[in-house]
Order: structure tokens, then C-alpha cells, then sequence
């Protein structure tokens, strides 16, 4: 006897992940259109995490049968990563499988109403060249000289040849001590960067991935390398700008040959002014401690510092409009197996950081309104009629 999931419960374990495959390494989509236009294929299976019946993979006898045929119970998957991990019980214990159905789940609650953060139209593409084709054999001096990483630059794309800026952004030795060097370089008066990785081996330099930043506004893109097997490239850049909003975001996109692979995205700081709306919102970020290596547990702690304003208030002076600040924090650590950064808790969440960069005013007074009722009792003189005026529920 099998206990197997009713079809509601299929639904309802596709559902919470946008029938994606939660392996967090494949992603594939698994429903689309047949031929037949009143037709739809689905190549996804909802797994059993602990098996169905006994001597299946990862059976708990303990286990009831409303437990195995629970949501709780069920990831879905396609048939490839199904098959994968009933075939490999030791490489993909109950463990890891419940931190993929967590990770699949935050990642869809995220993305809800809007764009995935590395759109090719929101974040930018990692572009990874043929082994071989970007390489520079003849010598170059230690340290890198301004001549140096000129000669760097014409292993780019065609694009971004005819530079007019050139930053050495970070170099040093990586895994098995193997040097490397990141390099911008600018056109367009610092409007487009283009970043190369490099990385130094026994036939010389070799590009190993470069990005297109457009529309930098002059702004110097930042770039650090993370060693590992292999490693990854962070680049803090300039991800959207116009009237009353501006911001910069921080790129994490983990480095294989043949296969970019993005990791994570989140903002850098920003700020939201107008809009419509009474109240702006200003916000930085920093890193409380990033990975020397990205080996397995390897933490990656953020700081979100918010200070919002009131725009409407009519006061001159900046320090007049502090509305009220408050601090964010996550903690991620890095899963060998999965190849993903993984949250420590599920409160560790990007969407609230992302839910301040999009909030009207409804959710502004629902988020805050503990602080509001408090400003609007103890606040200044101006904080008290803001309240008043604009966040009244």
C-alpha cells in the first residue's frame, strides 16, 4: 500500500512554487502549452520527500499517513531531479530536500507581481566565453601595471574595446592560489562599464566572464571576487534610476564555465521620493560578514539601515522631515550540496527588504503601525499632524 498525495495536494505543492523544479541548480519550468491549443503539458512530479510505502527512499516508519500525504511531505520536481533523488538516497537526504522546498517556496513568495531579479531586463547578464577564445599569453608584470591591464581589456567583448576609463577593481589569489584581477572598463563619459573577470594559469591570463552595466550615470561600478570550487562574482551596480527614485543593487552570480549561474541579487541602497505619495523612503546595506570562500556553512550577513521621511510635511530642512529609521538584518549561509545560498531561518526573507523599495502608503501605515501609533502619540509637533494627516487607518 502506497500512501500517495490526493490530486488537490499535487496542485497545492506545484502551486507554491510556480511549477518550477525546486532543485535549486535546475529551475526548469514544468507546464506549457501542446501543439492542441486546449492543451497544456506538465512534466513535474510532486515527490515524496520520506517515501510513500516502506523500503522506499528515505521511509520513516514513525511517520502517519496524513503526515506522508501532506503538503509538508511533498517537493515538487521535474522527472529528471525526481528520478535523481530517489536513485541517490545518501547524496539527497530528508534534510537537504526540506531545505530545497523552503528555499523554491521563498524564492516563488519573492517574485510574486514582479520580475525575476536577473531578468535579462532588470539585472545584468553574465556572459561566459569558449574555453580558450579570450587569452593572453605573453607575460604581463606583478603587480598588474596600467599597461598591464590595458592589454587585459582587448580580451573583452568588441563593445567595450574603445575604452576611455580603466579600473582595476580588485585583484589577489583565489582558490589553489591562482591569481586573478577584475577590471572595468568605461565608455560613453562612465555611462557603460564593462567587468572582466581574469584569471591567471599555466597557458597565461584568460578571460573567465564579463557583464554589460548600462546606464551607470558615471557611477564606478564595485566588483569582489569570492574563491571556492568554483567561485563566485559580486558586483555592486547601478540598477535603476529616473524621477524621485534612484538605486544601486549588489549581484552575486556564482562563476562555472559554460554556465553562468546567478545566485542572489538585493538592493545596495536606493531612494524612493514622490511617487504620489506623502512619505519617502531612503536605504543602505552592509555586509556584516562576507564568505572568504564559499565552502559549505560559509555565512553571509546583511544590514539594512531605513530611514523614512516626510516629504509632505513642509519642512525645509532634511533633519526636519525624519520621519523614523529601522534596521533589517539576514543571515544566509552557503550549502555545498544545493550550490545556493540558503537562509539560517525562514524570517530570513529578501521580500521584506524588496517590499520597502515598492510600498504605497496602505502597506507603509500596515508595516509600521506600531511605530506610527507611537509617533502619533509621542512624536514631535510635525511627526504628530504627518500622522495625523497621511497614516490614519
Amino acid at each position: 500500500m502506497r500512501d500517495d498525495f490526493k490530486p488537490s495536494v499535487k496542485r497545492t505543492i506545484a502551486l507554491r512554487v510556480g511549477y518550477h523544479c525546486s532543485n535549486p541548480t535546475c529551475g526548469a519550468k514544468t507546464t506549457g502549452p501542446q501543439i492542441d491549443p486546449a492543451k497544456a503539458i506538465n512534466i513535474g512530479v510532486a515527490a515524496h520527500i520520506t517515501a510513500a510505502s516502506p523500503g522506499g527512499p528515505r521511509y520513516r516508519p514513525t511517520a502517519s499517513e496524513a503526515a506522508r500525504t501532506s503538503p509538508e511531505n511533498g517537493l515538487w520536481l521535474c522527472q529528471n531531479c525526481a528520478k535523481l533523488i530517489d536513485n541517490d538516497v545518501a547524496r539527497f537526504p530528508e534534510v537537504l530536500l526540506r531545505h530545497w522546498k523552503q528555499i523554491a517556496e521563498l524564492r516563488t513568495l519573492q517574485q510574486l507581481g514582479r520580475q525575476s531579479p536577473f531578468d535579462r531586463t532588470d539585472a545584468p547578464a553574465l556572459e561566459i566565453p569558449s574555453s580558450g577564445s579570450c587569452r593572453l599569453t605573453a607575460p604581463l608584470t606583478e603587480p598588474l601595471s596600467a599597461e598591464s591591464i590595458r592589454r587585459l581589456c582587448a580580451l573583452l567583448p568588441r563593445e567595450a574595446r574603445d575604452v576611455e576609463q580603466v579600473e582595476l577593481l580588485g585583484s589577489g589569489c583565489g582558490a589553489m592560489d591562482q591569481r586573478y584581477a577584475i577590471i572595468g572598463a568605461g565608455i560613453n563619459h562612465g555611462w557603460d562599464w564593462t567587468i572582466g573577470l581574469f584569471t591567471a594559469g599555466e597557458f597565461g591570463w584568460e578571460l573567465v566572464a564579463s557583464i554589460r552595466l548600462e546606464n551607470q550615470k558615471a557611477w564606478v561600478p564595485e566588483a569582489v571576487y569570492v574563491p571556492g570550487t568554483p567561485g563566485a562574482l559580486v558586483v555592486t551596480h547601478v540598477h535603476g534610476w529616473g524621477t524621485g527614485m534612484f538605486r544601486r543593487s549588489t549581484s552575486w552570480y556564482r562563476i562555472v564555465k559554460g554556465e553562468p549561474s546567478p545566485l542572489l541579487s538585493y538592493p545596495h541602497d536606493f531612494y524612493v521620493v514622490g511617487w504620489g505619495m506623502a512619505f519617502g523612503r531612503r536605504l543602505k546595506s552592509a555586509a556584516l560578514h562576507m564568505p572568504l570562500h564559499l565552502t559549505n556553512g560559509a555565512p553571509l550577513e546583511l544590514r539594512f539601515d531605513v530611514d523614512y521621511t516626510m516629504e509632505d510635511s513642509g519642512a525645509c530642512e532634511e533633519s526636519e522631515k525624519n520621519l523614523f529609521s529601522l534596521t533589517e538584518t539576514l543571515s544566509l549561509e552557503w550549502n555545498d550540496t544545493a550550490s545556493v545560498f540558503v537562509p539560517r531561518t525562514p524570517s530570513d526573507d529578501f521580500a521584506r527588504i524588496e517590499e520597502i523599495w515598492v510600498e504605497g502608503t496602505e502597506r507603509f501605515v500596515e508595516h509600521n503601525s506600531e511605530r506610527l501609533r507611537h509617533l502619533g502619540q509621542h512624536g514631535t509637533p510635525r511627526q504628530r499632524s504627518f500622522v495625523s494627516v497621511h497614516c490614519s487607518q
